[in-house]
């Protein structure tokens, strides 16, 4: 196998690792992933940075910046308040969160594409 290879497979190994142990911010996992192949030279600098200009990339920033804004201002726990009629009924919490959780996905999306 070639070193490139070898070397970016580590990394994304390195990546993964750090992605489900949840000690860091995963935007600082990807930025460090990102450095690690720029300066280990297996990709170059504008090859790097052209990812930013995808819109999905753009879309899934946007994603994560509305979904921190809708649980600093409690929005995102609000479904689940109104939705729960007895909190102690398992089953009731369980059928309620998966009606609250389709409604804030369905509204998000809206969104997102109306933002775009």
């Amino acid at each position: 196998m070639m070193p490139e290879a070898v070397l970016t497979l580590a990394i994304l190994g390195v990546t993964i690792v750090l992605f489900v142990s949840d000690r860091l911010r995963l935007d600082v996992v990807a930025m460090m992933s990102l450095l690690a192949l720029t300066l280990s030279g297996v990709t170059t600098v504008p090859d790097a940075l052209a990812g930013f200009s995808n819109p999905a990339v753009l879309m899934i920033a946007g994603l994560f910046i509305v979904g921190a804004a809708l649980t600093d201002t409690g929005v995102a726990d609000w479904p689940d308040l109104v939705l729960v009629a007895e909190p102690d009924a398992p089953s009731a919490v369980f059928v309620d969160r998966r009606r609250a959780l389709a409604a804030v996905g369905v509204t998000l999306g809206m969104l997102v594409v109306m933002a775009f």
